[in-house]
């Protein structure tokens, strides 16, 4: 599986990140996907959106889980 990776510019936390690579989105938004383990440092998975990110390292986006349907 392909992600596409932003490396980051100086020191800051990843909702920081998320906020400079994706404007559109709302800090909620971004928030969920810290929450639901979509956010990978360095292919790890970061689940703290005040987890600190240093210049060079890099964050990718992991797919959105769709949940399956309950019958």
């Amino acid at each position: 599986v392909r992600h596409m990776k932003y490396s980051i510019p100086s020191p800051m936390s990843v909702l920081d990140a998320l906020v400079l690579f994706f404007p559109e989105s709302s800090r909620r938004t971004l928030q969920q996907w810290i929450k639901n383990g979509r956010i990978l440092v360095e292919n790890e998975v970061i689940i703290k959106a005040t987890h600190r990110l240093e210049t060079g390292q890099h964050l990718s986006i992991g797919k959105k889980e769709v949940p399956l349907p309950s019958f």
